[in-house]
């Protein structure tokens, strides 16, 4: 009679542990399958709602929520058994071994399916973590991914934590696929995204570095659509936002500027714009100079430049023509142009020096003529070249204008101060009379007949040296000392010499007047007093230089 009372306590208890399950396998053991339908239904709308509402982030609410929902099905199967004994009679008749078999089953599928579910969830995320450490982002992707969608029921807290990372994750691999695939804009949105969202990421100098590679792509790409001017802008923007990566890479990023300057000045030199062509590919032989654009560069500058020459020189612009010329001379002695603009530059000094003629510049048409021979040794140049220098010489041995002003006081200047005077134009003009220059047109006045107005006739330069002397000392003796009175007289020494030998052919001094005799008394301020006589007359200087010098 007790075994009985047991079996009949211990038969609804293991028919309600069946019902310990989202299952519900308890209501199917007495045959209620309309409630087994309602509570099969309540239970997947909670777990849905539980996946939505992403349970990690309240796994103790959920938990509650599961607890409740498992013991609410198991209290409504012990009232439904408690009113009808009869229900259990359908269960596994006099069988209470294999009942109390399927009771513990159950409860230990379920037990250990939801720690195994849960176990499962931790191992992905160590495994997706471990991946992403190692930077396998497709890897981490895959099993983050799986964590975070497939385990939000396992109210595991590392699903939470995958879920992040995953966004880490998600990101990288967009923003790697988008650089892969030329959308460069959207990967600098990408990884600006990733800095915002993900500011404290272990990753975050990787990412950036995408970045760079983004940036540089979307240079590379402007380049290829001679959009060069946008294309250093962005190179500027990548140095700006992400200056320490840059710095990093900066090797790479001077390859991608060195290119674009090449394609750069490349664009501008098939348009003829040669002084914008030369700037592009001198910044890269200046500041790109081990760079792989460094030999192309060289080369199209050192064309541009004798292209450049060439035009202006057609143009008579010769100045600016010189100019590209001396370029290539100093900077491009290795390029192809160097020996043909040896040549081209000779005649140019020419045609420069001829057009320089016309215009009355007689000093700079020489300079050009004397460069021809440092440019070319071809006899019919040297000879044409030594004809226009000989006439230029003339011309300005005769010239009273500004030319011949600066050759007469260059040569004054030069004879004055004891040096050679080499202007092959200086006192050539045999036929007309020799003239003069003052060392010191303040403090010597010649007579405006003999003054040089060309330098083909100055053949003197004037000195003075005005100076004093004394010519008596007179003592004054007292009982208390002894003072003296000094008498001194003014003199100036006039040289002339010979402009080109810097012999002197005349020379004389004139003396002032001399200074009043030693009175019998004179009063003292000083121990020694000093008496002048008056400055020497620069009439008589002038009067005896027109003598000397006609």
């Amino acid at each position: 009679m007790m075994e009985s009372k047991k079996a009949s306590i211990l038969k609804p208890i293991l028919i309600c542990l069946c019902n310990f399950n989202f299952l519900g396998i308890g209501y199917l053991l007495i045959g209620q399958k309309r409630r087994w339908l309602i509570a099969f239904g309540g239970t997947v709308a909670v777990l849905l709602a539980a996946y939505f509402a992403n349970a990690p982030k309240n796994p103790w609410l959920w938990a509650g929520v599961y607890a409740t929902i498992l013991i609410a099905m198991m209290v409504d199967l012990w009232l439904l058994l408690k009113k009808d004994p009869a229900l259990c009679d359908k269960v596994l008749k006099n069988n209470m071994n294999l009942l109390i078999i399927t009771a513990v089953l159950l409860v230990v599928l379920f037990g250990g399916g939801f720690y195994s579910y849960r176990w499962m969830a931790e191992k992905l995320y160590r495994e997706g973590s471990l991946a992403y450490l190692k930077d396998d982002f497709y890897t981490a992707f895959k099993d983050l991914y799986s964590d975070s969608h497939l385990y939000r029921l396992s109210l595991n807290p590392t699903v939470l934590q995958a879920q992040q990372l995953l966004g880490e994750v998600s990101l990288i691999i967009d923003s790697q696929n988008k650089v892969k695939g030329g959308d460069f804009v959207a990967a600098s949105d990408l990884v600006a995204k990733f800095q915002k969202l993900y500011p404290d990421s272990s990753k975050l100098d990787q990412v950036k570095n995408i970045g760079i590679d983004a940036y540089i792509g979307a240079a590379k790409q402007l380049t290829e659509n001679a959009e060069f001017e946008a294309a250093v802008g962005k190179i500027d923007a990548l140095r700006e936002f992400l200056p320490l990566q840059a710095e990093e890479r900066k090797a790479e990023i001077d390859e991608v500027l060195a290119a674009n300057y090449l394609a750069w000045g490349q664009d501008l030199y098939t348009k003829k714009e040669f002084a914008s062509s030369i700037e592009k590919f001198e910044i890269v032989t200046n500041d790109f100079n081990t760079s792989e654009s460094y030999t192309e560069a060289f080369s199209g500058a050192s064309l541009a430049h004798y292209d450049y020459a060439t035009q202006l020189a057609s143009e008579q612009n010769y100045d600016l023509a010189w100019e590209q010329y001396q370029s290539i001379f100093n900077n491009y002695s290795s390029g192809a142009e160097y020996s043909k603009s040896k040549a081209e530059v000779a005649d140019m000094l020419l045609d420069w020096g001829g057009s320089l003629l016309d215009q009355d510049h007689f000093i700079l048409a020489l300079e050009k003529f004397n460069l021809v021979g440092e440019y070319s040794s071809a006899a019919d140049l040297l000879s044409a070249a030594q004809e226009q220098k000989d006439a230029t010489i003339v011309l300005l041995a005769n010239d009273s204008g500004e030319d011949g002003q600066s050759v007469i006081s260059a040569a004054t200047n030069a004879a004055c101060s004891g040096e050679s005077v080499t202007d092959p134009s200086i006192g050539i003009l045999e036929e007309e009379p020799k003239k003069a220059m003052a060392c010191d047109s303040y403090a010597l006045t010649l007579p405006d007949e003999v003054i040089a107005d060309k330098p083909g006739n100055l053949a003197y330069v004037v000195e003075r040296v005005d100076d004093s002397r004394r010519v008596q000392s007179c003592d004054y003796v007292t009982s208390i000392d002894r003072r003296v009175l000094e008498r001194w007289q003014y003199y100036s020494a006039i040289t002339v010499k010979e402009v080109l030998t810097g012999k002197t052919v005349y020379e004389k001094t004139f003396y002032g007047p001399s200074p009043e005799s030693c009175p019998y008394e004179y009063y003292f301020g000083s121990m020694t007093e000093y008496l002048y006589g008056d400055y020497v007359d620069d009439e008589k200087i002038t009067v005896w230089l027109g003598e000397v010098l006609q």
